[in-house]
């Protein structure tokens, strides 16, 4: 019977163990170049496109920003959004310096100066949007814990990213505009691909992981 107990010790203990570097094994996955300071650049592979009440904005020119100086698991993206329309209708996203704060576990925060928020505006046509007379004004505040993005290593000469955003639940404001053309209060999505790729500060292309 002592031998049983002994024996059943030690099958949990190595359970623990198995379990407890599995933790720890998860805990050290960071985004990582293979050489630092690294400057990080997302180019979309796709359009970019927020879902706010009745419209999609769609951009086709999405891009993103990271500086790292060591190996992180939350990393600051600086992103912009370019070429944006709904329809015909032109658009723009105005970042006001908020940045995406990414976590390696694939959620996302919304992090912007004090009293500042992402502007999303929408224009009836292009004359319209030259004189900045627009139809909708939603405006997207700090927020934290957006999912989800998932990253996938690419093996490559050298290694990068591809990031796949699906985050859902963001928090916008309709500022001005008809519940018709802008829809009311609510929470958006916003979806698309990039790879993310690393250069040295000579230039020159670097390995970009997560691990």
């Amino acid at each position: 019977m002592k031998g049983k107990l002994k024996l059943s010790g030690l099958i949990v203990i190595s359970i623990l163990a198995m379990g407890a570097a599995a933790a720890t094994a998860a805990q050290a996955s960071e985004f990582t170049a293979s050489e630092y300071p690294a400057e990080i650049t997302g180019e979309q592979l796709i359009p970019y496109v927020f879902t706010i009440g009745p419209n999609k904005v769609s951009c086709e020119a999405t891009k993103i920003t990271i500086s790292q100086a060591t190996p992180l698991s939350l990393v600051t993206e600086q992103p912009t959004f370019a070429k944006c329309a709904v329809g015909a209708r032109p658009a723009t996203v105005t970042l006001n310096g908020c940045d995406f704060l990414a976590s390696v576990n694939g959620t996302k925060s919304i992090s912007c100066p004090v009293g500042k928020v992402i502007q999303v505006h929408i224009y009836a046509n292009a004359a319209a949007h030259v004189a900045k007379e627009d139809q909708c004004e939603i405006t997207i505040g700090p927020q934290e814990g957006l999912g989800t993005t998932s990253y996938e290593n690419k093996a490559g000469s050298p290694e990068d990213i591809k990031a796949t955003d699906n985050i859902g639940s963001i928090a916008y404001t309709v500022t001005k505009g008809s519940k018709l053309l802008c829809g009311s209060n609510g929470a958006g999505t916003l979806a698309g691909e990039m790879t993310l790729t690393a250069k040295n500060e000579k230039g020159t292309p670097i390995g970009y992981m997560i691990g």
